[in-house]
């Protein structure tokens, strides 16, 4: 039980700088990571309000790396964005069912998010990234693409 304590106010000490951080000064996405990483809801945790403060610091952590001049041209970063990205709308679409609201228009948001990126990297990559040396780019890009697929069939 102490251990858990301990854990529990570790987490919450580090939320606090994580909060003073990114208040005072503009972030790298790794600190905007973390910081999600931190109030990432676990199972138990239905509560509307910390999925959404979870979704905010995600969205900052993607915009952070897809924000960076030519993120596409370099296949750890184009990975990194695009996981971030998968992050962001599998997240959109949880919340949109825990608020038990209408899923079509942010399936429609992720689609028009989604397809931008597959457009871009597609460009620099080949059909379906055929051409990238990283096999992670290859997973990444493949399951970017089954989002897509998976929102226009619902």
């Amino acid at each position: 039980m102490k251990n858990h304590d301990t854990s529990d106010q570790l987490v919450k000490e580090m939320c606090k700088l994580l909060a003073r951080m990114t208040s005072k000064q503009t972030c790298s996405s790794k600190v905007w990571r973390c910081y999600a990483a931190l109030h990432q809801p676990n199972d138990r945790d239905c509560s509307v309000e910390q999925h959404e403060k979870y979704l905010n610091l995600l969205e900052r952590a993607y915009l952070a790396d897809y924000n960076r001049q030519k993120w596409y041209t370099e296949e750890q970063q184009c990975s990194k964005v695009l996981k971030m990205a998968v992050d962001v709308f599998e997240e959109k679409l949880h919340l949109a069912k825990l608020k038990n609201i209408d899923p079509k228009p942010v399936m429609s948001e992720v689609r028009m998010n989604a397809r931008p990126l597959v457009a871009m990297v597609e460009r620099v990559y080949g059909i379906d990234a055929s051409n990238a040396v990283s096999t992670e780019l290859r997973e990444i890009f493949t399951s970017v693409k089954q989002l897509i697929e998976d929102v226009i069939c619902h």
